[in-house]
């Protein structure tokens, strides 16, 4: 296994490179990432967009794969269209009332 900073080798049971100091994360404990506060805020962006918003940030901040970090940008970005188009509604009627 090789430090993602530095590149030197490091052993199976090192928890930090000796050479750069950056935390050693095994293959395994990647690839067991969870996807469901990913899939979360997708769901909530549309049910109850301040929700899926909040969830799609926290995913950004958590996730590292990209994969989970595209789906949790999707989430705010679905999030943050409905909250245009509700004001933009919200404007709309209260000019024609």
């Amino acid at each position: 296994m090789y430090c993602t900073k530095c590149g030197k080798l490091a052993s199976p049971e090192d928890q930090f490179c000796n050479g750069c100091g950056n935390a050693i994360v095994s293959p395994e404990a990647e690839k067991k990432e969870s996807i469901v506060l990913a899939i979360l805020a997708l769901v909530f962006s549309v049910l109850c967009p301040i929700v899926g918003l909040h969830l799609g940030l926290v995913g950004l901040e958590v996730y590292k794969s990209k994969k989970n970090r595209d789906l949790s940008a999707l989430g705010v970005i679905i999030s943050v269209s409905i909250f245009i188009v509700l004001c933009a509604i919200t404007m709309l009627l209260f000019y024609f009332i």
